[in-house]
């Protein structure tokens, strides 16, 4: 068969050259009839609409805020890199003083009058305190690990010396017998 009719078959055309209404009465099959439905209007009843509160949002927050959650952690690495020191332009330093320290504005979610708002500067400042917290939690536990191994190295010397004051207890019993038996 071609594209639009082209190449077409001339026993295509044969077989669908009479019409549907000019079929006799045994061609036809009998086709049922479709089912009435109801209208939807009708039946159908609206859902109820839900529209969340300041309430609602903390404590959903709260709730997810209650899981473990991992940070994972950078390693500095500063041994082969080298500071170049720059002098800031005074285009950065008026970029960074007309830049507002920027609170959301005050929202009202169902007449709940509460202010949802969070100061750039304090969350910048927690950033950065989170990253000195995860730096000297990172340092604490590599001192907790060098404590551990010479713990372990003392316990290992200390293993060692009673098996040699048990070998030389040994050894002195031995000679106490062989000497004084007699």
């Amino acid at each position: 068969m071609g594209l639009f009719g082209l190449g077409k078959k001339k026993g295509d055309e044969k077989r669908f050259s009479s019409a549907p209404s000019q079929l006799s009465q045994a061609e036809r099959i009998d086709i049922p009839t479709l089912p009435e439905f109801p209208s939807l209007d009708e039946d159908v009843a609206e859902f109820p609409k839900y529209e969340p509160t300041v309430a609602d949002i903390k404590k959903e927050v709260s709730k997810s805020g209650d899981e473990d959650l991992v940070i994972p952690s950078r390693a500095q690495d500063f041994s082969n890199k080298t500071m170049i020191s720059t002098t800031l332009s005074k285009s950065s330093e008026s970029f960074s003083q007309s830049a507002p320290s920027a609170m959301t504005e005050k929202k009202t979610y169902g007449g709940e009058d509460k202010a949802i708002f969070v100061k750039i500067d304090n969350y910048k400042q927690a950033i950065h305190t989170l990253d000195a917290l995860k730096a000297k939690l990172e340092d604490a536990e590599e001192i907790l690990r060098a404590f551990e191994d010479v713990k372990s190295q003392e316990e290992e010397k200390l293993e060692s010396w009673r098996k040699d004051l048990q070998n030389i207890k040994d050894k002195l019993f031995s000679i106490d017998k062989e000497l004084f038996e007699v």
